[in-house]
């Protein structure tokens, strides 16, 4: 049966090669799914170019948040150039250090940090004596002055005065003192093993209460100590605590943007300076650590789980660039120029930022800023539970968002034009650094955007320049396919619009055409093989550029024959309409040509053509080695049939009955007859087409075609006598109508010999 929906059905057979969806789908898959792979590699890897970008990145996040509130409770004591100016250059006596010590408690500070370590004795006034007295001071002078003064060797002794304000139960109570480690073997004095325990046991008290440590800590992961550089033994065994006050900054740009809160030496793991405070200011808390070859798996002060990386790092959520936390001038400090409350339940970090001094760190939101400001903002971090941080979640999510983009991105991509596909790449990177920048500001949470935004660029790109090699490949093969049938403005379009066109095998409803030269051997007699070349040539070429006005689709030509259709590549509506104009075009170019070739001494060129519409299998066939975009199936050979079947009637352009009613009121067409061509049990109506809707016949054309319609309907009712009259009348009108000469026979033939009486009126052809 005859398809003629309109819809249109892919077979489930291809045949041929082609670069079709199938191909461009099948690359894209494998480019995005080995991007996506490599991105995700590239992510669990971390190399090093991609990690540096990924802080500058960071950098920028801190730069559009701007400055946050600092805790008010964090004040910083600073050696300042203002105090060196007044008190002489660093380093100051500890004479000095135990007066600075005692204002700052006297002034009510609940905790207080050294950003500074006291690792060398300070001269005692009596040991100068004894060492330089002999070269100035007579004997017995100098003995004098030595009884006077020995009793008071211990308060003379700035050591021993510092050790005396530290030990002091009000005084030196919440004070720590920061001490650092040699972190690289290189750089560690090369000390025997009792020196290293001397100086061990000179911090040992510091060290994390708890350490939970599986396997042996010298194999664990994280930072190391290969030496101390720790306060004198008198200092050290009256202060509270110790913590040491070591930066790791980047290798690549050399700031501050995370610090290590473990630290392992000698089987034991230690706290820094800024925990170490915030457990004094804090009435000292539990603090515990976990590690194991993995690294350390988390730092737990009281019920607070610090956030810090495998290698016991907490990144720094900054609140500002330099002297966000209140400065106070340690000059200011001595000379007792301050209110009695300035320090009331602070915590107090005493460092140097003098210049001369310089003791100045490069961080994300500024790059000369205090070393001891980095500490604060630790406090100020853990103290508000402030965190900036990596939790699971994040990194889970990570992997999960990557693995989703480059997926999805591969899908849409290959289903979006180029344009678009920059669009949503353009797009996907502001979601992605506006996502980023918001997760940083509300929750605190680093989201490593350097993989999702390679992934998106680089995956945009390729799938891009992948289209379009793809589509410059699919428009040459285009061009090369179909030059030879289509008009240049068809091919235009179906390049503008590959998608419009399927390459292969697939179903569909057309029109199909063929046209043959009446007796083309005899006609090709009369003339040399030079002249029938040419003649066909010509011939060939004006049918052609008709069909191609048309939209028609030139399949091939065998000998005088045309094989051509309508309605693919690209899909039309109107094929049948179009066939049928064509095929109208072409027989009066035909007619127009006649005289033309007549002076030439060519013979007549009476050309016959058949036209059906239906499901046909369209698309390239072929070999690997060659193939041509071509049509199959019963309504093409129907539409031969047809062009065949014009011999019988006399006619030049015969279409069936499911073409007439594509075209029904459009065109000037009479009904032959109903037949069964050879091949077919099913019967086809028969119309001959004669002319465009609109277009003006002479009138003893129009009463033929009447006259003939009439004797149809009465020779299909058996009424044979006014049948024999309305074709006669049709055939004196005309002078020659070879349908009605036919019709006539036949009665003629029914007259001796009527039908049997199951006839159906349909009339069995014999010959193709």
């Amino acid at each position: 049966m005859q398809n003629q929906t309109g819809t249109r059905r892919k077979t489930t057979w291809r045949i041929g090669l082609s670069m079709g969806a199938g191909f461009k789908s099948w690359g894209g898959w494998l480019l995005g799914g080995l991007i996506t792979l490599t991105t995700l590699v590239l992510w669990a890897v971390e190399p090093a170019n991609l990690e540096d970008l990924e802080r500058q990145l960071l950098d920028k996040r801190f730069e559009l948040r701007g400055q946050l509130p600092a805790d008010d409770r964090v004040v910083i004591v600073a050696v300042d150039n203002q105090s060196v100016e007044e008190l002489g250059r660093w380093p100051w006596s500890r004479n000095t250090m135990a007066a600075l010590l005692t204002a700052i408690k006297h002034n009510g500070a609940r905790a207080v940090g050294f950003d500074i370590t006291f690792s060398e004795d300070e001269a005692n006034p009596l040991d100068i004596l004894n060492r330089d007295g002999p070269k100035t001071l007579p004997p017995e002078t100098l003995a004098q002055v030595d009884r006077l003064l020995s009793p008071f060797a211990s308060e003379l002794d700035p050591d021993e005065r510092f050790a005396s304000v530290l030990a002091d139960k009000v005084l030196g109570d919440g004070v720590v003192l920061g001490y650092f480690f040699y972190a690289l073997e290189k750089q560690a004095p090369d000390f025997d093993e009792a020196t290293l325990k001397k100086q061990l046991d000179l911090i040992v008290d510091s060290a994390y209460s708890v350490a939970r440590l599986k396997g042996n800590p010298e194999e664990l992961l994280g930072y190391k100590g290969y030496a101390v550089e720790a306060n004198i033994p008198v200092l050290s065994e009256s202060a509270s605590s110790a913590g040491y006050f070591n930066f790791f900054p980047d290798n690549v740009d050399g700031k501050v943007r995370e610090v290590p809160l473990v630290i392992r030496y000698r089987q034991q793991c230690f706290p820094n300076l800024a925990l170490q405070t915030v457990r004094e200011y804090l009435d000292w808390p539990s603090l515990e650590v976990s590690v194991d070859k993995a690294g350390v798996r988390s730092v737990r002060l009281g019920p607070t789980v610090l956030p810090v990386d495998p290698l016991g790092r907490l990144l720094i959520n900054y609140r500002g660039k330099g002297k966000t936390f209140r400065h106070i001038s340690a000059r200011d400090v001595l000379a007792g120029d301050l209110p009695a409350d300035t320090f009331q339940n602070k915590i107090v970090l005493i460092g140097i930022t003098a210049d001369a001094v310089y003791d100045m760190r490069s961080t994300p939101l500024d790059p000369v800023f205090p070393g001891v400001e980095v500490h604060a903002n630790v406090i100020d971090n853990i103290l508000g539970k402030d965190f900036f941080q990596r939790p699971d979640m994040v990194e889970n999510g990570e992997w999960v968002l990557l693995l989703a983009l480059g997926l999805g991105l591969t899908v849409l991509f290959a289903r979006i034009p180029p344009m678009a596909q920059g669009a949503v790449t353009v797009l996907l990177v502001g979601v992605l650094l506006s996502g980023g920048q918001w997760l940083f500001n509300s929750h605190g949470w680093w989201f490593k955007e350097v993989y999702p935004l390679f992934l998106v660029v680089f995956l945009g790109a390729s799938l891009i320049l992948f289209r379009y090699i793809l589509d410059s490949q699919e428009k040459r093969f285009i061009r090369s396919t179909f030059e030879r049938y289509l008009s240049p403005s068809v091919i235009k379009e179906i390049v503008a619009r590959p998608g419009l066109l399927e390459l292969g095998g697939e179903e569909r409803v057309m029109t199909a055409f063929f046209s043959d030269i009446q007796s083309f051997s005899t006609f090709s007699e009369t003339m040399s093989p030079k002249e029938l070349v040419a003649f066909l040539n010509e011939y060939l070429t004006g049918m052609t550029n008709i069909i191609l006005e048309e939209g028609g689709t030139v399949d091939k030509f065998e000998g005088d024959a045309i094989i051509a259709f309508f309605g693919a590549p690209l899909p039309m509506q109107d094929h049948a309409v179009r066939c049928c104009r064509a095929a109208l075009k072409m027989q009066r170019y035909l007619r127009e040509q006649e005289p033309t070739w007549r002076e030439r001494g060519l013979p007549p060129t009476y050309t016959r053509m058949g036209i059906n519409t239906g499901t046909m299998v369209v698309g390239n066939m072929g070999s690997q080695h060659r193939m041509d975009y071509t049509m199959m199936g019963d309504n093409v050979n129907l539409a031969s049939r047809l062009e065949g079947v014009n011999k019988a009637y006399g006619t030049r352009l015969l279409i069936s009955h499911y073409t007439f009613q594509e075209i029904k009121g459009q065109f000037i067409v009479r009904e032959l007859d109903s037949v069964r061509v050879v091949g077919k049990n099913e019967p086809v109506i028969l119309f001959e087409v004669v002319a465009e809707k609109g277009e003006v016949l002479p009138p003893e054309t129009m009463q033929a075609l009447d006259l003939y319609s009439r004797g149809l309907s009465a020779y299909r009712k058996q009424r044979w006598n006014d049948a024999l009259d309305a074709f006669r009348k049709a055939l004196s009108i005309t002078g020659d109508d070879p349908p009605s000469r036919i019709m006539l026979e036949r009665l003629r033939q029914f007259q001796n010999h009527p039908p049997p009486p199951d006839w159906d009126g349909v009339h069995n052809l014999t010959q193709k």
